[in-house]
């Protein structure tokens, strides 16, 4: 039988899976969002960024966890744009 501490960092994935479900957030692989994207997409939102002409460009994509949550926001809201 596994320790508890082996089986930490899957418990812990599945609680920050379960905490972006119940916000309505996507969620990137955890480790690899280190900005909070959440508030990138909250502004894409607010500012009605999917009404402007043109795709979207992310300069600096580290581990990618910020480019996956802007692409999810982008499918669900079923946009033409492309995240460069």
């Amino acid at each position: 039988m596994q320790s508890l501490s082996a089986l930490k960092p899957f418990i812990l994935t599945q609680a920050y899976r379960v905490n972006c479900l119940i916000r309505g957030e996507s969620y990137a692989p955890l480790g690899t969002d280190l900005i909070g994207y959440s508030s990138v997409v909250k502004f894409l939102e607010k500012n009605n960024i999917l009404t402007i002409d043109g795709d979207m460009v992310e300069i600096g994509t580290f581990l990618g966890g910020g480019a996956l949550k802007i692409s999810k926001y982008l499918e669900r809201n079923k946009s033409p744009k492309k995240l460069l």
